[in-house]
C-alpha cells in the first residue's frame, strides 16, 4: 500500500499507525512516500518500523508522488492512503477478501466518515452511502461505480478510499502517461487514475458498503484550502488540469458519447472559473453562460455559483475571498 506525505507532521504518524492496527492477516507492504517534506514528517516517518521510506528528489506533486510509489510496489493489490487520514481496522480485510472474490475487479472503493483535525467525528452524511443503497440492493455495483467515474457523478469516493488491481488496469501505461502530462505537478493523481481504471476494458469496478475510513477536515487540506487567493487559483488550475487529462483518456478510450459530454462540460466549467480567477472578464463570462446545463446538471449549487461568479466580477479574486474569509470568521457560511 502507498501513503503519499508532503508537510504533514501533525497527522502522518497516525496515519501510519492506523495501517499497523489492521485486523487482515496477511503480509502487508507500507510505503511512504515523503514528497519533500520540510517539517518533521520524515523524522515521524523513519521512527516506525516495517516502513519503506520513499523520498523524492523534489517536490513533484501528488500525482507523481502517487505514480512514484505505484512504481515501487511490488504487489499486484495497491491502496492508497493520504498522509492525514485514518483507515478503520477491518479496512484492509474486507477489501481484499472482495478483491479474491473477483479476479476482474480492477478498482474497489467504499464508504467514509468525517473527522476534525483532532480526530472528532463530525456529523455528515456521505454522497457514496446514499448513492450506493441501490447497488447494494441490485448487486449491480460495477455499473454505478464505472458510471460514477466516468459520468462525474460525485458519489464516488477515492483518495484513502480506493485501491487498483494493477495487473487489470495496465498500470505502468498509466504511469508513463501521466509523466506525458505537459503539467504533472499540477494535477491531482486519484480521479486521473479511477478514470483510466473505468476506462479499461474487462476491468470491473466494486464497492464495499462500509465506513472504512476516516477522512480529515483541517484547514490545511491540501485540495480544499482555498483561504488566499494563490491557493483559490492552485486548486482551480490544478481541477483544471485534472479534467483536460481526463479528457486525453476518455479520447485515447474513444469511450461514449455520455461520457464525452460530461467530461467536456465539466472541463468548459473549470476553464471558465480559471478564467474568472485569472481576471479574464469577457471570457469568464462567456465561459459562464455556456456551463449552465452543467451548473444545472450536475451536484455543483447553481445559487452558490452565480453567487461566486458575481462576488469575484465585482470584487476580485482577492476582494471576494476577504470578504468570504471575514463572513466565515463571523459564522455566517459553511467551509
Amino acid at each position: 500500500m502507498v501513503v503519499t506525505c508532503h508537510n504533514l507532521e501533525r497527522y502522518i504518524g497516525e496515519a501510519i499507525d492506523s495501517v499497523f492496527g489492521q485486523d487482515y492477516p496477511g503480509p502487508v507492504e507500507i510505503l511512504v512516500v515523503d514528497d519533500a517534506s520540510t517539517d518533521a514528517s520524515v523524522a515521524i516517518i523513519q521512527s516506525r518500523d516495517r516502513v519503506r521510506y520513499l523520498p523524492t528528489p523534489k517536490n513533484i506533486g501528488v500525482l507523481m508522488a502517487t505514480v512514484f510509489g505505484l512504481r515501487a510496489a511490488s504487489g499486484d493489490l495497491v491502496f492508497f492512503l493520504d498522509g492525514d487520514d485514518v483507515w478503520h481496522p477491518d479496512k484492509l480485510r474486507l477489501t481484499v477478501a472482495r478483491f479474491e472474490a473477483d479476479a476482474d475487479l480492477g478498482l474497489l472503493t467504499h464508504d467514509l466518515e468525517y473527522i476534525d483535525g483532532d480526530g472528532r467525528v463530525l456529523a455528515r452524511a456521505s454522497r457514496p452511502g446514499a448513492a450506493m443503497r441501490d447497488a447494494r440492493a441490485s448487486a449491480n455495483d460495477d455499473a454505478m461505480i464505472r458510471d460514477g467515474i466516468l459520468l462525474h457523478s460525485d458519489y464516488v469516493w477515492l483518495g484513502s478510499a480506493y485501491a487498483i488491481r494493477r495487473s487489470k488496469i495496465d498500470a505502468e501505461g498509466f504511469c508513463v502517461w501521466a509523466e506525458r502530462l505537459p503539467d504533472p505537478f499540477n494535477t491531482y493523481q486519484d480521479w486521473p487514475l479511477a478514470y483510466w481504471a473505468a476506462s479499461r476494458e474487462g476491468a470491473r469496478m466494486g464497492y464495499v458498503p462500509a465506513k472504512l475510513f476516516q477522512y480529515r477536515v483541517h484547514a490545511a487540506n491540501y485540495s480544499g484550502d482555498a483561504s488566499d487567493a494563490d491557493k483559490a487559483l492552485r486548486n482551480v488550475r490544478r481541477t483544471r488540469n485534472t479534467m483536460l487529462a481526463i479528457e486525453q483518456i476518455a479520447i485515447a478510450a474513444r469511450l461514449s458519447a455520455p461520457a464525452m459530454r460530461a467530461t467536456r462540460r465539466k472541463l468548459r466549467y473549470y476553464e471558465c472559473l480559471l478564467a474568472l480567477y485569472e481576471g479574464r472578464r469577457i471570457a469568464a463570462l462567456r465561459g459562464f453562460s455556456m456551463s449552465l446545463p452543467y451548473l444545472f446538471g450536475s451536484t455543483e449549487n447553481p445559487a452558490k455559483e452565480f453567487a461566486r461568479f458575481t462576488g469575484v466580477q465585482l470584487l476580485g479574486l482577492r476582494g471576494f475571498i476577504s470578504v468570504n474569509n471575514r463572513l466565515h470568521r463571523r459564522g455566517n457560511v459553511q467551509a
